[in-house]
């Protein structure tokens, strides 16, 4: 991918995801980076539950970091508890989104800081609560 590439495409996200959209030379956008993935596994287990009823999961996501250690993006899977477990009339995904700040502090330790917010879409009743949720993490290692 070609640098000029790098930085357009950094320009885009950077109106997209924070709304500004004033005009901006290329050379004047510090380089973000992206990466994704994808899969499809036998079932989706989130802290030792099931998510899909031992049923299979297709998920997959997007990430975008800055070399200052910041980064944010989206996950998704389908899920199967909403309407067994939680009530809602429809809604069979979790939509994922999140941001924090990562690094290293030196000697091989490294941090990680941030905040998620787990989305459920879906049609409840009245009275039902809603699945969503946010978490805020952290997060360290090291060498050794």
């Amino acid at each position: 991918m070609s640098r000029t590439f790098d930085k357009a495409a950094a320009a885009v996200m950077t109106c997209a995801l924070f709304g500004l959209c004033t005009p901006v030379l290329a050379e004047d956008v510090p380089e973000v980076t992206a990466s994704g993935n994808l899969g499809f596994y036998s079932q989706y287990v989130f802290r030792g539950m099931t998510q899909t009823a031992h049923k299979p999961a297709l998920q997959g996501g997007v990430e975008f970091s800055h070399p200052s250690g910041v980064y944010a993006g989206f996950w998704g899977s389908n899920v199967d508890w909403l309407q067994d477990y939680q009530g809602y009339r429809t809604g069979s995904l979790e939509l994922d989104t999140y941001g924090g700040w990562r690094g290293n502090i030196g000697n091989g330790f490294s941090y990680d800081l941030g905040v998620i917010r787990y989305n459920y879409p879906g049609k409840r009743p009245t009275g039902v609560v809603a699945a969503d949720t946010n978490e805020i993490y952290a997060g360290g290692g090291g060498d050794g």
